[in-house]
């Protein structure tokens, strides 16, 4: 998507990044702005608004305004949607139908920016060639922890799930190359998943955590991170947490059985 790149700034001159925050400004009107209008309201030039668009892959700043303005919208919508009060959220069935896929919207264009694809194939290797996999989820993590246990194991994986600090069991874990542990946290019982990753560290056992960006302690004792956004508000970063690992999973899965599967890929769910 052209916003998300926009808000990424990755590989954007300062030129470049003074259009992309001019237009992800909600202030700032451009459905009418000319490629020259663009430049002058910037502070920049049409040239380079013209490097900014082709940078992006788009071939005519008509197809690259057409885009964003279509992104914007939705962008904008969701983050109007996020500054709203919970009793404005949840106080009747229409919101809440018009809550739900504006979160779910919020959640992918934020994660889509957050994940990294080398880290993904890298974990997706990993969790393939492993001859067991332990998954951790405490408390309200322990929902989506049983999902990501319930579909490796539909694959023939050798995949468990714990649901509470097992020193003993960690312990006595071989250190084996090909065994590796998952920990899910969603920001509950943070203080045991921290005790369970510092006794995998302990025993160097590769570890992959799926966890809020901002859980650095936890992050900083896992080989691997998928991460994801954390909201303001506690309602909201609930939700939206279960629906960041749940995509995160449902990226990994489909990928993993067609590495196992790929002849099933077309009609297996």
């Amino acid at each position: 998507m052209v916003i998300e790149k926009l808000i990424d700034g990755k590989n954007l001159s300062e030129s470049e990044k003074q259009i992309a925050s001019f237009v992800l400004n909600k202030q700032n009107h451009i459905d009418n702005l000319t490629s020259t209008e663009l430049g002058k309201r910037s502070y920049t030039s049409q040239s380079t608004v013209i490097r900014l668009y082709q940078k992006l892959g788009i071939k005519s700043y008509r197809e690259f305004l057409s885009l964003l303005i279509v992104e914007r919208n939705e962008f904008f919508k969701s983050h109007d949607l996020l500054e709203n009060s919970p009793e404005q959220l949840f106080s009747s069935c229409e919101n809440v139908q018009t809550m739900i896929p504006a979160l779910y919207n919020q959640v992918i264009s934020d994660l889509n920016l957050l994940l990294d694809r080398n880290t993904v194939n890298r974990v997706c290797n990993r969790i393939m060639n492993a001859q067991s996999i332990d998954v951790y989820g405490l408390g309200v993590s322990s929902i989506v922890a049983k999902q990501l246990v319930f579909k490796l194991q539909s694959l023939g994986m050798s995949c468990a799930y714990h649901g509470e600090v097992n020193s003993f069991y960690i312990q006595n874990t071989q250190n084996n190359k090909n065994s590796i542990s998952i920990v899910i946290s969603l920001g509950e019982s943070h203080e045991n998943i921290l005790k369970i990753c510092q006794l995998l560290k302990e025993k160097n056992i590769y570890t992959i955590s799926i966890c809020h960006k901002d859980e650095n302690d936890i992050i900083d004792l896992c080989q691997d991170n998928l991460f994801f956004t954390s909201y303001e508000n506690e309602y909201i970063n609930m939700i939206c947490s279960f629906f960041s690992v749940e995509y995160i999973i449902n990226i990994v899965y489909p990928l993993l059985m067609f590495r196992f599967h790929p002849e099933q890929l077309s009609y297996q769910v």
